[in-house]
């Protein structure tokens, strides 16, 4: 996926409404006052999406899973702050090797990584995920 995403024309709309019409236009679908079609014209949200809100389908979150669970990144977080603390900050390249050892003893093989080493992409990304260590890995 290209870093500074950007939608190709003629690429269907997602959620092209605000999420206070779906929720209105599920309790007038509950309440019995409109039909899924009617409150589909009505709030112009699709009518696959209410009827999917109305059957609880498709609830979670969307995309690819974390790559750790929250316990393990709290774990993570927790070594190297503690390696921080005691005087051993880690490089970003020595972080990024630190995951791929510890993904490789946890045998979790993850698609996405190069020979299971996290990219610079990632580390961003775990870095803004975890703003307080920003300033203990350099």
């Amino acid at each position: 996926m290209p870093r500074n995403y950007k939608r190709r024309l003629g690429a269907p709309l997602s959620q092209d409404y605000p999420p206070e019409a779906l929720e209105k236009a599920l309790h007038d679908v509950l309440d019995g006052r409109y039909s899924l079609r009617q409150d589909a014209e009505l709030y112009n949200v699709s009518k696959g999406t209410i009827s999917r809100k109305f059957h609880g389908q498709n609830i979670g979150k969307f995309g690819t899973p974390p790559a750790l669970s929250a316990k393990e990144e709290q774990k993570v977080v927790f070594a190297i702050t503690f390696a921080a603390f005691s005087g051993f900050p880690f490089t970003s390249k020595a972080l990024r090797k630190y995951m791929q050892g510890y993904l490789n003893r946890k045998r979790i093989a993850i698609r996405d990584f190069n020979e299971n080493l996290p990219g610079i992409d990632w580390l961003r990304h775990f870095r803004k995920k975890k703003l307080r260590i920003v300033n203990q890995v350099s």
